[in-house]
């Protein structure tokens, strides 16, 4: 009887996903699915064998693969946290980058940041403006906002992150923010920085410059031995274009970020911070 119901759960699953890519063949360039990898239980051979079965079914237009990151609190952190449940550490995580890397370009997606790839002309045009540390507006429960305002300041805006708590604060107060806040010069240039770097294309030398307050690359990392060690261990590459990691590098990304960001940090207190948001 259980084997019975077991079977008919997965006819019925099977026929909703049967449906579900019918009514999307209609619509190719609509299809975006979300995959995680680092999963517990999960290694890197079981990931890459469901991603290319995704990508057989689905043929997407676009794709989006996250590592699983453990939020404090949660019933999974403290399971973790108190030994029941393993989860792969996080160095395997060029691991599971590589095999995705190698999955999809099987299946005629290119990477073009980070976490995403997508077939030519099918980029997240609104992810872009979060990349690209322009204007765009956070709704609804635990979003984020970041835009300028009539004075040319640039705001920080966070929405209350459970839905009851943000109802009940449109309903009070017509608005569902739980923190708004000015962002200075400096911590829009380390937005600029850290965003820009998620992108394959990287930071070009003009929109460097355009939230720099006119300082170029090396007028800001020229003086930094973190900057030329990552550039000369062919981790970030610096040339006529502008800055971006390497294929290598993007594996470490985190790591070159954080390094970038203390070497920011000191040629701005050397050079006094006069960058201007855009």
């Amino acid at each position: 009887k259980q084997n019975k119901q077991n079977k008919h759960k997965t006819n019925k699953t099977s026929n909703k996903q049967a449906n579900w890519y019918s009514f999307t063949s209609q619509y190719t360039n609509s299809r975006n699915p979300h995959r995680m990898c680092g999963l517990p239980g999960q290694d890197v051979l079981a990931f890459a064998t469901g991603l290319e079965q995704l990508m057989q079914t689905t043929d997407p237009a676009h794709l989006s693969v996250y590592g699983l990151t453990l939020a404090k609190g949660t019933p999974l952190y403290k399971a973790v946290d108190a030994g029941q449940i393993s989860v792969p550490p996080d160095q395997s995580y060029a691991h599971y980058a590589a095999a995705c890397l190698d999955v999809v370009s099987r299946g005629g997606l290119e990477q073009y940041e980070v976490s995403n790839y997508s077939k030519p002309g099918c980029q997240s045009l609104h992810n872009m403006r979060y990349w690209l540390a322009t204007d765009f507006v956070g709704l609804g429960p635990g979003a984020h906002g970041r835009f300028a305002t009539r004075d040319t300041a640039r705001l920080l805006s966070v929405q209350a992150p459970l839905p009851k708590h943000w109802i009940k604060s449109v309903e009070e107060t017509g608005h569902g923010a739980r923190r708004r806040e000015s962002l200075d010069a400096a911590a829009h240039l380390e937005e600029t920085l850290v965003m820009g770097l998620r992108m394959c294309a990287g930071l070009s030398h003009k929109h460097w410059e355009s939230r720099s307050g006119g300082r170029s690359i090396e007028d800001v990392f020229g003086g930094s031995s973190r900057f030329w060690a990552a550039v000369n261990d062919g981790l970030l590459v610096f040339d006529a274009q502008g800055l971006r990691a390497s294929p290598r590098g993007m594996l470490v990304l985190d790591a070159i970020s954080s390094e970038l960001l203390a070497a920011l940090d000191a040629s701005l207190a050397n050079l006094g911070s006069s960058a201007s948001p855009s």
